[in-house]
């Protein structure tokens, strides 16, 4: 983006923008020998959305610190496939225990 848009001015995005910024990357490589365009190519459905920006200038107050997904940005599908991974991890890991 060219600034830093904050509440109340931050932008929309229609599905044009995201069309086109995703036709921008199609030679990208995802993975190993798999571009963007395999992955565009067969996508039925999207949508852009603006992620916020911040920075803190403390990061620690008395006693409360402020670390992990309060402290950087993270897309809600991130975070769920996180989640996602550590109660595999924790059902994993009780399987084999019990």
């Amino acid at each position: 983006m060219d600034k830093t848009y904050k509440v109340p001015n931050i932008p929309k995005f229609t599905q044009e923008d995201g069309r086109k910024l995703a036709e921008k990357r199609l030679e990208d490589m995802v993975s190993g020998d798999v571009k963007f365009k395999e992955l565009w190519d067969r996508t039925t459905t999207y949508i852009m959305t603006p992620m916020e920006e911040g920075c803190f200038e403390h990061w620690h107050y008395g006693r409360m610190i402020v670390i992990g997904d309060a402290a950087h940005k993270v897309s809600y599908n991130c975070a769920f496939r996180l989640i996602s991974l550590n109660t595999n991890c924790y059902d994993n890991t009780t399987a084999v225990h019990y």
